[in-house]
């Protein structure tokens, strides 16, 4: 679990050392279709979290093989997208370090992006507690 938690603190820090971002994190995730109930669990906790949606946005990163279009999405992933709780990007590439980063820096390069791996499931509040290091750190000078 500590891992997991370094590498979100590792880049949130380097994004903000580089570029001036947007307010908004981008927490991107991704799945293959055996693992999706994983990604169910992780969008339902991030969902649960006290925060304010406008402080965050959800990305799940799927490889087009598994899903040739949003109807073989499982039922509850369809309805986190039309309600707007997640956007849902289907890449041509397989689903790699690289190719979610790439994917997620394509779409929101001036975000601080967090990459979640779906075996990292963490306490209530750490969301809460990530955002507010982040406003602290946007105004450092």
């Amino acid at each position: 679990m500590l891992s997991c938690w370094h590498l979100f603190i590792f880049n949130i820090l380097i994004v903000n050392f580089f570029i001036k971002c947007n307010d908004k994190i981008i927490i991107s995730l991704s799945s293959a279709s055996k693992n999706i109930d994983n990604s169910i669990k992780i969008i339902n906790s991030l969902n649960a979290q006290n925060i304010s949606k406008d402080s965050y946005e959800i990305v799940l990163i799927l490889f087009l093989n598994d899903y040739k279009n949003r109807n073989e999405l499982p039922s509850e992933i369809q309805s986190f997208e039309q309600s707007q709780l997640i956007k849902i990007i289907l890449i041509n590439e397989e689903l790699t370090n690289l190719s979610k980063l790439l994917t997620a820096l394509k779409e929101y390069e001036n975000n601080p992006i967090l990459i979640i791996n779906i075996n990292c499931i963490l306490p209530n509040g750490w969301l809460d507690m990530l955002i507010n290091d982040h406003k602290k750190i946007q105004m450092m000078p």
